[in-house]
Parts: C-alpha cells; sequence; structure tokens
C-alpha cells in the first residue's frame, strides 16, 4: 500500500528559534543594568530574535573580549554556538558539546540536547534527531515538551523505517490526551497495519479520525484494513458511509480498494464500477494486477469491448503469469466479439507463455481450434498434430481428433494430408470422403501444373472410394482432361464415357464438358467419325453465347471432322457458321474452309478464302500456308506461272516459315514444267543447301538430278549426292546408331551424360547433317541442370548457324534466360521473333505472355496491357497464362497508383486464379488497401490470403508483414509484435524473418506511456479458467 503522506511540516510545531529560545525572550523582558559593557550582549540577544546569526555571533564575540568573567560570558558562548549550529557551522556541534562539557549544570547545557534535537528534526536529519532527542534527560523538561520530544523521537523513527521503536513511541504517546494523541495514533494504527496487526490498527486509525486533520486521511487506512481483514461488507458498509465527505483524500485508492472487495466477492457488476472509477481517475497508468482485475470484471459482465481494451495492455507487457493470463482472457473475449482473427494471435501468445501450464494447453487447444476455423488449414494441421502431441491425455483428444481429419481434408498440403488418411488402417466412411476429397484436389493440382501423369494417377485413387458422387463425376472428367493432355486418347475416352455412365452427370456441368473432350479425343486419336458426333451433340446442347470460345472451338472441331471424313459441304458449312460468329480463329476458319472449297473442285472460291487470311490477318500464323495452298491450286491447274508468283511471294515474305522448302520444291518443279531448268536447279540446290535433312531433300535430289541433265549439266550432280548422303547417313550408319544413342540418354534425364555423348558425337562427326541437332540437345541438356552460361552459348551457335529444325526452339529458350536474367530488352526482341514464327496457339501464347513479362520489368506499361489483352480476348489460352495477364493489368495500374483500379483487377484474377497468380493478387490487393489507409479492409483479403494461398510461402511471407503493419496503423501493438514473433519463430524464409525482426524492432523502440512503479502488496490471486 503507498505510504501515508504525512509531512512534519503540517503539524502544529513552534517554529525552530522557538522552540532552541525559550529563554530568550524572557530574558529579554528582565530588566538588566544598562551598562555600556551589556550593550553587545543586548545587541546579540536582539539579532537572534531576528535570526541574524553570523552578525549575533559577532556581538557575543565582541561582550566576551571584554573579558567580563560573569554569567552572561558563559550564555554568550552558548549563543555563539548555537549561532554556529544554525549558520549550518561544521564546528558547531563540537562547540555545543564542550560547552555541555565544560558547563555540565549551567540550565542552558541542561536544554543544549533538547534544542539540537528539534534543530535537526526541523532539518529533517532524522538520524542526528534521534541521537540527540535520546540524550535530552526528560525529567528536566516540562510536560508539554517531553510530549514532543517523545512525539518527534517517535516520527524520527519512523521516517527512518525504524518501526519497532516508533510503534512502541506511538502507543505510549496515544493513551494520553495531549496535541499529539491523534498523530500518535494515526502512526500507530498504520504501523499495526504494516505487522497485519489490524484489529489494533482499526481502533488507532478510527481515534485519529476525531482529528480534523487526519480525517480526511483515514478512510483510505480503515478501508484497507478491512479489506486485509477480508472484512469485504464491512469494508463497502463504510465506504459507503462515507462516500459524501468531500474532504477526504486518496478517492481513487479508495475506489481501487472498493472495486478489489467486489472483485473478490464475485460483484463484478460493482468491482466494474469502482475499478473503472480507479483506473481513469488516476494520474498515471495503473498497476497491471489492477488492470487484468477490471477488465477480467468486464468479460464476467460481458462487456468484451472493455474487457479487450484493458486486457491489450497486460498481455503486452512483460511476460509474466499475469499476462499469460490476460493473453487468454484477450483471446476469449475476442471470440465473444466475433474477432477470430484477434483470439487467434492472444491464444498463440497465452500457448507459448510457460507459466501456467494448465492454461497454455487450453490456450493451445483455442489456438488449434481457431487455426482451423479461419480456414487456415495448413497451419491447423500442424497445430494440431502439435497440440496432440504435447497433451496426448487432455480432454480435448478426440475434438482435436476430429478437427485434424477436417483440416487435412481442407488442407492444400495434399501430398502430407494423402500419407496421414493412407497410413490408418481401419477406414471409415468419413475417412473414405475424405480421401477421396483430397486426392481429387491433389490430382486437379498437378493438372493445373501440368503433371498430368502424377495427376491421373491421384484421380484414380479417388475413384477407388467414391463417396461423393459428384466428386466421382468431376473425377472422372478430370481424368479424362489428363489422359487427354498426356496424349493417352483412348484412356481419356473411357474417363469421359464414365461421366456419360452416370445418371446423375446429366445435372452436371461435367456432362457437357465431357461431350467437348470426348470429341477432342476421338479427333486427335484421328477417329474423325465418333468425334463429329460427340462436337455436334455439344454444339446442339450448348447455349452459343454462355460458353462462346468452347462453342467456337467445337464448330471448327466438327468442320474438321467433316472435312477429314471428305463430307465437304457440310464442313464449307460449319466453317461459314465459325466465320460469321467472328470466332477467335476466323483466320484458321478462312484458311480451312480454302482448302476445303479447292478439294470439293472450287479454286477461285478457294483462293478467295486464301486471300482473306492474308488480307484480314496478315500477323496469322497460317498466311504462310495460305500463300502456299493458294499457290499450289495454280499449280495444280497448270498455270505455273501465277503459281512461281505465288511461291515467290511465300519464299520472300516469310523467309523463316517452315514452309519455305515445300514451296522451293514446287517451285522448282513449276520452274522445271516451264522449261526454266536453271531456276529450278537453283531452287532445288537451295534446299539441299540450306535444308539438308529435311524431308524434301531427298525429292529435291531427285529433281535436282533430272533438270542438270535436262540442261546438260549432269557432271553438278556428283557433289550434291555426296552432300545428301553425308547430312542423311541410312538408319543403321553408325553415326545415326550413336546420335539415337545420345537422345536416349536425353530422354532418360541423364543430361551430364547426354552432354558428354553429343560431345564426342560432334568430334567424330563435326559436318554430319544431324550436329546441329546435336547442338540442340547439348543446350538442352546444360539448361535443364541450370548450367546456363554453357547452355546460352550452344542456343545462339544454333540460332546463328539457322539451319537446324531446332532454331525456334532456340530462340524461345533464349527468351526465357534472358528474362529470367532480368535482361528485358533482349528477352523482349527473342520473344518477339518467337511470335512472329508461331506455329500454333501455344507458341503464341507463351510469346505474348513472355512479351509481358519483358515489358513490364521495363515498364513499359502500354506494352504490358496489350498483350495482357490480346491473351484475355484471343481465347484458348491456358489458364494460367490467362490469370496472369489479368494480375499485369491489376499490377500496372498498382503501379501507377491507381489502387481502385488495381483492386479491380485483382479481383478479377480472384475470380480464377487460385495458383501463384492468385496469392499475388490477393496480397497486392491488400498492400493497394494498406496505401489508401484501409486497414481493417487490408486485413480481412490478408487473413483470406493465408487462408486460400496458405502454399505459397513467399506471399504468406509477405502477407503477415503487412498484417503487422495494419496492426500497427490500427494501434494494436499487442498484435502487432505476436504476429512478429511469430514470423520469427515459424517461417522458413530468411529475408521475412530479418524483416519481421527490423519490425518489432521498431515497434519496441515506440515510447511507452508512463506507469505507476508502486505496487500492492498483496500478491495476485489467480481467477479459475473456466468461462
Amino acid at each position: 500500500m503507498p505510504k501515508p503522506m504525512i509531512k512534519p511540516a503540517r503539524l502544529p510545531f513552534f517554529l525552530l528559534y522557538c522552540l532552541l529560545f525559550p529563554c530568550i525572550f524572557s530574558y529579554a523582558q528582565t530588566t538588566l543594568v544598562h551598562s555600556a559593557d551589556d550593550v553587545h550582549f543586548r545587541t546579540g540577544l536582539e539579532l537572534m530574535d531576528k535570526q541574524n546569526y553570523a552578525a549575533a555571533q559577532k556581538a557575543f564575540q565582541d561582550y566576551i573580549a571584554l573579558g567580563n568573567n560573569d554569567l552572561k560570558t558563559v550564555e554568550a558562548q552558548y549563543y555563539i554556538a548555537l549561532s554556529a549550529l544554525n549558520l549550518s557551522n561544521s564546528d558547531a556541534e563540537p562547540m555545543i558539546e564542550r560547552f555541555i562539557a565544560t558547563n555540565p549544570n549551567h540550565p542552558k547545557a541542561l536544554m543544549a540536547y533538547y534544542e539540537l534535537g528539534n534543530f535537526y528534526f526541523n532539518q529533517k536529519k532524522y538520524d542526528k534527531a534521534i541521537d540527540y532527542f535520546g540524550k535530552v534527560e526528560t525529567s528536566r523538561l516540562t510536560a508539554e515538551q517531553r510530549t514532543e520530544v517523545e512525539f518527534r523521537l517517535a516520527y524520527s523513527y519512523f521516517s527512518k523505517q525504524q518501526f519497532a521503536q516508533a510503534g512502541e513511541l506511538f502507543n505510549t504517546l496515544k493513551r494520553n490526551q495531549h496535541k499529539y494523541t491523534y498523530a500518535a495514533s494515526y502512526y500507530a494504527g498504520y504501523i499495526e497495519f504494516r505487522d497485519g496487526k489490524y484489529d489494533e490498527a482499526l481502533l488507532d486509525l478510527k481515534k485519529a479520525t476525531n482529528s480534523e486533520e487526519y480525517r480526511p486521511l483515514v478512510p483510505y487506512m480503515i478501508a484497507n484494513v478491512y479489506y486485509k481483514q477480508k472484512r469485504y461488507d464491512e469494508m463497502i458498509a463504510y465506504v459507503e458511509e462515507i462516500s459524501n465527505d468531500k474532504t477526504i483524500r486518496n478517492r481513487e485508492e479508495i475506489a481501487l480498494l472498493t472495486g478489489e472487495a467486489y472483485f473478490r466477492k464475485g460483484n463484478y457488476e460493482k468491482a466494474v464500477t469502482y475499478l473503472d472509477q480507479s483506473v481513469s481517475g488516476g494520474r498515471t497508468k495503473p498497476a497491471a494486477d489492477v488492470q487484468y482485475r477490471l477488465a477480467y470484471a468486464q468479460y464476467k459482465t460481458k462487456d468484451f469491448a472493455g474487457a479487450v481494451e484493458n486486457f491489450k495492455p497486460v498481455a503486452s507487457a512483460t511476460r509474466d503469469t499475469l499476462s499469460q493470463y490476460a493473453s487468454y482472457y484477450l483471446g476469449l473475449s475476442y471470440l465473444q466479439n466475433g474477432n477470430k482473427p484477434f483470439a487467434l494471435t492472444a491464444f498463440d501468445a497465452a500457448r507459448k507463455a510457460k507459466f501456467s501450464k494448465d492454461l497454455q494447453e487450453e490456450a493451445a487447444f483455442y489456438h488449434a481450434k481457431l487455426s482451423y476455423e479461419q480456414g487456415n488449414s495448413a497451419n491447423a494441421v500442424a497445430t494440431l498434430k502439435d497440440f496432440l502431441k504435447m497433451y496426448p491425455d487432455s480432454k480435448h483428444e478426440n475434438e482435436i481428433n476430429e478437427l485434424l481429419g477436417e483440416a487435412y481434408l481442407n488442407s492444400n498440403n495434399y501430398t502430407e494430408a494423402i500419407a496421414h488418411l493412407e497410413s490408418i488402417k481401419r477406414r471409415t466412411p468419413r475417412i473414405d470422403a475424405a480421401y477421396q476429397r483430397v486426392t481429387y484436389n491433389r490430382g486437379v493440382e498437378l493438372f493445373n501444373n501440368e503433371r498430368f501423369p502424377e495427376a491421373i494417377a491421384m484421380f484414380a485413387k479417388s475413384l477407388q472410394t467414391p463417396q461423393d458422387v459428384d466428386l466421382k463425376i468431376a473425377a472422372s472428367f478430370w481424368s479424362g482432361e489428363a489422359y487427354s493432355a498426356a496424349r493417352q486418347f483412348p484412356e481419356a475416352i473411357n474417363q469421359y464415357a464414365a461421366v456419360f455412365r452416370e445418371p446423375k452427370s446429366t445435372a452436371t456441368e461435367y456432362s457437357l464438358k465431357s461431350r467437348y473432350g470426348i470429341g477432342y479425343a476421338y479427333y486427335n486419336n484421328k477417329e474423325y467419325t465418333k468425334a463429329l458426333e460427340h462436337f455436334r451433340e455439344y454444339i446442339n446442347r450448348s447455349d452459343a453465347n454462355a460458353n462462346k470460345q468452347n462453342y467456337d472451338d467445337a464448330l471448327l472441331r466438327l468442320a474438321d471432322s467433316y472435312y477429314v471424313t471428305k463430307n465437304y459441304n457440310d464442313a464449307i458449312r460449319y466453317y461459314d457458321q465459325a466465320i460469321s460468329r467472328n470466332t477467335v480463329d476466323k483466320d484458321y476458319a478462312y484458311f480451312q474452309k480454302g482448302v476445303v472449297l479447292g478439294l470439293a473442285n472450287r479454286p477461285e472460291e478457294a483462293k478467295s478464302s486464301f486471300d482473306q487470311v492474308a488480307n484480314q490477318y496478315p500477323k496469322s500464323g497460317y498466311v504462310d500456308n495460305a500463300y502456299f495452298q493458294k499457290a499450289e491450286l495454280d499449280f495444280e491447274n497448270g498455270a505455273y506461272a501465277a503459281a512461281i508468283t505465288g511461291f515467290s511471294k511465300l519464299i520472300d515474305q516469310k523467309p523463316n516459315s517452315p514452309v519455305v522448302p515445300f514451296a522451293l520444291l514446287k517451285r522448282a518443279a513449276a520452274y522445271g514444267n516451264m522449261k526454266n531448268y536453271d531456276k529450278a536447279i537453283a531452287d532445288y540446290k537451295q534446299i539441299i543447301d540450306k535444308h539438308t535433312t529435311h524431308k524434301t531433300s531427298t525429292n529435291a535430289l531427285l529433281g535436282l538430278q533430272e533438270s542438270l541433265s535436262n540442261a546438260s549439266r549432269g557432271e553438278e550432280f556428283d557433289a550434291y549426292l555426296a552432300k545428301y548422303k553425308q547430312s542423311n547417313p541410312q538408319n543403321d550408319a553408325v553415326e545415326n546408331i550413336e546420335f539415337e544413342a545420345a537422345k536416349s540418354l536425353y530422354f532418360a534425364e541423364k543430361y551430364q551424360k547426354a552432354i558428354e555423348s553429343f560431345s564426342n558425337y560432334l568430334k567424330q562427326y563435326p559436318n554430319n547433317g544431324l550436329s546441329n541437332d546435336a547442338r540442340f540437345y547439348i543446350a538442352e541438356s546444360y539448361y535443364r541442370l541450370n548450367d546456363i552460361p554453357n547452355a546460352r552459348i550452344n542456343y545462339q551457335s544454333i540460332i546463328r548457324e539457322n539451319i537446324s529444325q531446332f532454331v525456334n526452339r532456340s530462340i524461345g529458350r533464349m527468351a526465357d534466360i534472358e528474362l529470367a536474367a532480368n535482361n528485358y530488352q533482349a528477352a523482349a526482341g527473342y520473344y518477339t521473333i518467337v511470335l512472329s514464327t508461331a506455329r500454333n496457339k501455344r507458341e503464341q501464347f507463351n510469346a505474348w505472355t513472355g512479351l509481358m513479362d519483358a515489358h513490364y520489368g521495363q515498364a513499359k506499361y502500354d506494352s504490358v496491357l496489350y498483350f495482357a489483352e490480346q491473351i484475355i480476348t484471343t481465347g484458348n489460352a491456358t489458364l494460367s497464362a490467362q490469370n496472369k495477364a489479368l494480375l499485369y493489368k491489376g499490377k500496372v495500374a498498382f503501379n501507377q497508383g491507381n489502387y481502385d483500379k488495381a483492386i479491380d483487377e485483382f479481383l478479377k484474377t480472384l475470380n480464377s486464379a487460385q495458383d501463384e497468380n492468385g496469392a499475388e493478387a490477393q496480397y497486392l490487393m491488400a498492400e493497394a488497401m494498406f496505401r489508401q489507409k484501409q486497414f481493417k479492409q487490408s486485413l480481412e483479403v490478408l487473413f483470406e490470403l493465408n487462408k486460400t494461398f496458405a502454399a505459397y510461402e513467399k506471399w504468406r511471407g509477405k502477407g503477415f508483414l503487412l498484417i503487422a503493419d495494419n496492426y500497427v496503423a490500427l494501434e494494436e501493438m499487442f498484435q502487432a509484435k505476436a504476429t512478429l514473433n511469430s514470423i520469427i519463430e515459424n517461417s522458413p524464409d530468411k529475408e521475412i524473418v530479418s524483416a519481421a525482426r527490423e519490425k518489432l524492432k521498431s515497434i519496441e523502440s515506440m515510447p511507452q506511456k508512463a506507469t505507476e512503479t508502486e505496487e500492492e502488496e498483496d500478491t495476485l490471486e489467480e481467477e479459475d479458467t473456466s468461462n
């Protein structure tokens, strides 16, 4: 308890000089012999009276110098010593001691110790006061002086905390009636209270209330006595009795005691009233245990918002039992308020504290349970497993096991979940249902990552425990998709057919999707008659506008199927439908229509359709083929000059097209038919020189032989024949066998050995036609070994030679390498070439995606948006490419400071993206909100990030750092520190941990409010953990 604020200055004592000089004034009034010698003595007394001690001392010294050996000379010596004392001269005490020794029987000597004691008492030098008061012969004092000495001696002992000596004197003084009676009772009561003698203290303190001086101070002490005696009802009654007395001091402390009394009685409503009055009325921050009890009382009275505010500072204090309890009840209070994320942090702090094992277990239980309820299944699994490991005999064991099963079901860590479920020997229907779901989810994840064989295996496992029919249908469909992607079309057909065998499937989306998928599987397996049946059924059952992309694609595949089955009229009809719908593949429809019209012997219409490709879509991948087919029609109709013009147009405008060797061969034949043998020979030679290993080279050799003969230049043939043979060894030739052996090492993923084997091949056969192919496989092997410098050298060599069939793939690889090295300008150049030579949609989308990345790295945001829009609107993009394009639109807006637009784009991304693009979008959306000072909204988005994208550690770690920043902005320092400590303890990312340490250091260096240093002497009594 606080010490009583009793100061000697408030006691009704005489002034120091009055106490020291009781005889001066009477002496001054005595009739004196007014001789000249008396002048100095009388002057000294007058100066003493005026407290001019230095001058008085001089006057008395002048009197002594007269040499009068009389009583006044002795008194003058005494006054000189007394003046020295009042002047605080160092020789004062020795002077007085000499005077006493020299004049032991002099009246002044008898009073000297009394006066010294009073002097030092008034100077608050209680050690010296005790010493001199102890030497006073009280028998020579008056009764009033004797009482004064006893009280002052007692108070001096009290001030030096020598309570036993003080108590004895106060107890003697309080028995008699005098001016110190009530003061002595007050101090005696205090000492008795301190010694635990509460009954005696109560009597003395009540007696002290008779004094106006002590009446305002005593109520606090009396209330404290009742409290210490646990006489709570009497204390409360006493407080109510004195409540209207406005003079009472320590009202906040009395309110505190009253609140504590109500708290001990379990009357939490009243406790809140008084404890809150004490806390809010205090001048300093309340003691932690007081604030804890206020918070606990608020919790008990369901004032959970108030409880939160008062538990927080206690929970944030130095780690001890009290802070652990505060963290636990803070968590419960947050739960009652529906704030589960904050509750999770509070329980985490409580479970990590090790002061109360029982409380630690309860907090760990709530933490694990909340981790699951918050949807953070990955964390929940680890937390639930840790709980069972730490508390194997817990009363919560059954519930934790149930939650663990559910957490595994919902976890993104499917591999661990599957291993756990497969380890269970006794499989219940509920476990089988969980296994069906988690293997299905893992299959979808593998499918999205293009790991199709593994996805197929997972879907097969899911289908082994078909507890949920809808999930069985979905697994069959996705298994079919995976088989198709792996080009295992018969197996894909079986899986799609399994969807049709389920009666319930007709009511699901997978029935129509499977129709589309099985059509493609038959189509790719070259079973076109069956394919067209399914494509036709798909079109008949589909809403043409609801799923435009797939509908338009099915139109084209149906047309293709009719074309291959030679039903040209139906093929043309469906190509025309595709054209009229402005499909994204309209260029393909025009091209295919031209091919079919040619086969239907409608050449002019066919050429017109081919012209539409080149005129409307000059950048289309079908332009070179359109040129070729149009020229081919002229060739077949004997219009060789027109054919030569057409083939030349292709060769000149599309020199890197893979169709060029065919165009050269056809143009050479046209020249030959026109008997222009020299030009025919030039084209044949060009094929053998530049496309030595191309499949046209054999026909080119035959055509060359004939044209040279017709031109009478047969002697030139042998050199080209030798060149052809060198580049095209027979299949059983040694060099061909060695090449295939090296390839087998590459495809077996034995890349280092493949490099050695291909390198040896190049040393032995440097001019072989397969040498450039060998160099490509060397480059690929280095690339897969992550030896980028050597990979780069070989890719660049292939690109410079420009004769390998792998030139375009090498350019694509160089684009990827430069992008990974942040050489964005170089990467953009390569991707532009890839785009210009793209032969299919996949190559086109890869180029667009690469260009989008490269331009973003250069902050060329207009170009980023252009290619993103191309990917989004063109259709048929992979889900990953589509998600990335949507994400980049948001990132551009974010970097330009347009946060509202960025958030809109990130939301669009999240509508489809469950991959890393989605994780990044979720994080950046939260950061955009943080920058807009929408801290609570930012937190909600980050909680969802932790729930939905827990598998992506990079974004999860950055998300936790941003959570801490939001908490700081909201002045939720307890939550901020707990979050950062959790990162430091749990994150595997060193950079994230380092950032967390810096943020935590910054928070801890923030200025704190002043705290109350005086604490109650009673110790904390822990409440039970029941709710």
